[in-house]
């Protein structure tokens, strides 16, 4: 029988059947422990990475210290956990007698720190008043509407339910470029709204479904109530669930509307044509052809922003500064055009600084990155 470093190992290289990946994505899922090994796992490979060859043993060493790190956050199984990984990894590199050193970061030339993106957002009453929400609202508020607002450190503004003879308002949450923002809505259904992303919704549910519109990237853990589904229009697009968590991204700059399924089932309708996904699945509409498809992927890569990280699977350079360009507020310009589909595999913090992201992507890539004022110039090295 496979340990779950085995099984790490081998879903990471690829090398797992269909119904193999599937019963290991369920288990990714449903285990937060095996969550957090695959999570230490991925940013162990980017560091694996970033290395030039020496002799397994000196590597095995090196590897042993730079695993110090998690056994110190989980004391109580810290040999397992940190044994199990290393495995892992020499499973997923196939090593032999090869591992691999540091060697010298590449230049990432910055004239100024540009630090993270922030929780931060503007909330949008419908008689036009603005309220920011930058985390002092601490008591209740009752707005120029009646809406009564309850500010939760954890879960962000929380919406009272409202009695069915009050008038219903649409409010507004909108987070700029280099923010992130999270709440619940009326009927308890929790929202993050990524960089650049807005969601419109009712001051209180009325009707047969929940409608709220959304643009940008958001994730959704929606309220289960089977005889008021929730739908999201986005655009052209509609998405119908009952009780579910899964992730939308709307970017008009990606030319793609991404919709990511957790765990329940939504349906995805655009014009006349429609999907209905299973946990695991994604539904992709190009937005230049009107092209609708299904596909099996890796859903920690389309939601771990929501868990404060970057995670990338073979995805092009370009995507990638699209990304960072919202979280970080900035533009970037490819000099060397070559780069511009270059594959890069990582995982990083959303709390790092840019340079210190452009200098992991560095490492891997052969690019040099130069940053000045907001523009970062993308060059060979």
């Amino acid at each position: 029988m496979k340990t779950i470093y085995e099984w790490i190992a081998d879903y990471s290289a690829g090398t797992l059947t269909e119904p193999e990946a599937k019963v290991f994505r369920d288990r990714l899922e449903n285990d937060g422990e095996v969550k957090r090994l695959f999570t230490d796992v991925r940013q162990m490979e980017t560091v694996l990475k970033m290395l030039e060859v020496e002799t397994s043993a000196e590597a095995w060493e090196r590897l042993q210290k730079a695993l110090s790190g998690m056994r110190n956050r989980r004391r109580r199984i810290r040999r397992t956990i940190a044994a199990g990984i290393a495995a892992a990894i020499v499973l997923f590199l196939g090593v032999g007698v090869i591992l691999w050193r540091p060697i010298g970061l590449p230049p990432v030339v910055a004239t100024g720190e540009i630090t993270p993106g922030t929780t931060k957002a503007t909330l949008l009453l419908a008689d036009g008043e603005a309220i920011a929400l930058d985390g002092l609202l601490t008591d209740s508020i009752t707005v120029s509407d009646g809406t009564v607002i309850v500010h939760d450190t954890l879960s962000g503004l929380q919406y009272r339910q409202q009695e069915e003879d009050t008038v219903v308002h649409y409010h507004t949450i909108r987070v700029p470029r280099g923010g992130e923002y999270r709440f619940r809505l009326p009927d308890g259904s929790q929202v993050w709204i990524n960089s650049a992303s807005e969601l419109r919704f009712p001051t209180r549910f009325t009707g047969r479904e929940r409608v709220v519109y959304a643009s940008g990237e958001l994730y959704f853990d929606v309220q289960a109530d089977a005889e008021h589904p929730f739908v999201v229009e986005a655009g052209d697009s509609r998405v119908t669930v009952l009780g579910t968590a899964f992730n939308l991204n709307t970017y008009p700059e990606e030319q793609q509307v991404l919709t990511t399924l957790v765990r329940g089932a939504v349906e995805f309708q655009h014009g006349n044509a429609s999907v209905r996904l299973k946990p695991g699945q994604q539904a992709v509409l190009d937005v230049r052809t009107q092209q609708l498809d299904t596909r099996q992927v890796d859903v920690s890569l389309y939601t771990s922003w929501v868990n404060g990280i970057f995670e990338y699977e073979r995805m092009p350079l370009a995507d990638i500064m699209r990304q960072l360009a919202r979280w970080y507020d900035i533009g970037f310009i490819f000099e060397a055009a070559e780069f511009h589909d270059h594959p890069f595999t990582g995982i990083a913090r959303r709390d790092q600084t840019l340079d210190e992201i452009l200098g992991m992507i560095a490492k891997t890539t052969g690019v040099a990155f130069e940053i000045s004022g907001k523009t970062v110039l993308i060059k060979k090295q």
